[in-house]
């Protein structure tokens, strides 16, 4: 009678290391949130209150998820209009840097949603908002001659207001103002009367 073979216990463990393999691919316990970001986790769609870091994360299968929010400095260019103190229009292109306080990320999440939300849902209105009110406060021309000053104060009524949000302004800039073609060419003349009138001096 011919002798059993011998039983080779380590095909029990591959085949336990394959189904392991298996279940991890398709149930997915693990997460991994990428630099610069940092997780939401959700239980039944209900947000913790505790933001999940950088790296890889463990989540229980078909119960979790875990939305991943940047907090890293992003660009943000908004263009409003409003009128100056002399009623005359003015355009204005703002351009801000800003981010999301690591901190607050659970709390933007279930104020505002995915992050694609946060521009027109808070900084256009925000930047619209505190044009309209700083630029009533000067004359067109003033807008031209003090515009650091009028950066400033709109910086913080910015601040103000996105704080409250979760959003820090990193940097922040006016990069144009438009105004009327009347008021430009009035502008103009006076530069060149002006001129004219240093010339003859």
């Amino acid at each position: 009678m011919l002798s059993r073979l011998p039983e080779m216990p380590f095909l029990r463990y591959i085949v336990i290391l394959l189904v392991a393999i298996v279940v991890f691919a398709i149930f997915k316990p693990f997460t991994i949130v990428p630099s610069g970001h940092r997780g939401v986790k959700l239980t039944f769609s209900k947000a913790d209150p505790v933001p999940v870091g950088e790296g890889l994360n463990f989540i229980i299968p078909l119960t979790q998820t875990i939305y991943k929010m940047p907090v890293m400095i992003e660009r943000s260019e908004t263009e409003s209009e409003a009128a100056s103190k002399d009623l005359q229009r003015v355009a204005t292109t703002v351009v801000l840097n800003y981010h999301i306080d690591p901190q607050q990320v659970v709390n933007v999440y279930q104020n505002l949603g995915p992050f694609e939300n946060v521009e027109p849902r808070i900084i256009d209105p925000a930047v619209q908002e505190a044009m309209k009110a700083i630029t009533a406060l000067y004359t067109a021309e003033q807008l031209v001659t003090k515009r650091p000053e009028v950066a400033d104060r709109m910086r913080l009524a910015l601040n103000e207001r996105m704080k409250r949000h979760g959003l820090v302004i990193d940097e922040f800039s006016i990069t144009n103002f438009h105004f009327s073609e009347t008021f430009d060419t009035a502008i103009e003349q006076k530069t060149v009367a002006e001129h004219q009138k240093l010339k003859a001096e």
